[in-house]
């Protein structure tokens, strides 16, 4: 097992997957630095952990978590107003085995990190968990105009069902406690499943959404109708008492 050694940077409220591309603004001095040594000293790698309780303002080291994504910090950008925009593409998980403080520089957070071993898997359920995922996203996005197909064109040809689960995560409308939940679970066999149990909430979800929109519309009309129908009586009976006096 090779370890290596990787500055920290802590994304509060932000979940950033493998394969997953994020344009991120810092403005604190400290990740501004973390940024510059991995580019510096890092050939761009950069560790990115998220805590898991968003509202710790200063986490302690024991309660950060042990697997996290490193990521390759793609561009820089110093805007005019003092903060630093990157692009970080997220590369692979990983697991931590210590944080420490990064020589020299006690305010930085460095990571002793490992690959994660690949599971070996039954292969027929990998293919059928793969084509289910694919099928239940291509319908989700047939009945949602409000997300984009794109999503199907960057997956195909796609046959590695833990790139695959990763890319759908990222793509979907999902709670930051639920993709933090995805980018912790090691497991891509585990992650395929409760996506496509997520996607078919999804889809119920939408479903009603419609069918309750189709009912407000309906009643609305309904209520339109009443409405025209009254004042076309009461215009009436107003004519009919305007030509009785005449």
């Amino acid at each position: 097992m090779i370890k290596s050694n990787l500055p920290v940077i802590l994304l509060k409220g932000l979940v950033l997957l493998p394969h997953q591309e994020a344009r991120i603004e810092l403005n604190n001095d400290i990740s501004k630095k973390v940024i510059d040594i991995a580019r510096e000293y890092h050939n761009n790698e950069i560790l990115i952990v998220t805590p898991l309780n968003v509202l710790e303002e200063n986490p302690c080291i024991d309660d950060l978590p042990k697997i996290g994504v490193v990521g390759i910090i793609k561009s820089k950008i110093v805007l005019p107003n003092g903060a630093t925009r990157v692009v970080i593409i997220g590369k692979k998980r990983v697991k931590v085995y210590s944080y420490v403080n990064y020589s020299n520089q006690k305010d930085v957070l460095e990571s002793i990190v490992a690959s994660i071993p690949v599971l070996e898997v039954d292969e027929i359920e990998e293919t059928a968990l793969l084509r289910t995922l694919i099928n239940e996203l291509d319908k989700y996005i047939s009945i949602n105009p409000y997300i984009s197909n794109s999503i199907l064109s960057q997956i195909k040809g796609i046959t590695n069902l833990d790139k695959l689960t990763d890319m759908i995560t990222s793509f979907l409308p999902l709670s930051f406690e639920k993709k933090l939940t995805f980018m912790l679970n090691t497991d891509h066999i585990s992650r395929a499943k409760q996506l496509i149990t997520e996607i078919s909430i999804e889809k119920a979800v939408v479903e009603l959404e419609k069918k309750i929109e189709l009912e407000l519309k309906q009643k609305l009309e309904d209520s339109q109708k009443e409405f025209i129908l009254k004042e076309k009586i009461k215009l009436n009976y107003f004519l009919f008492l305007k030509k009785g006096f005449q």
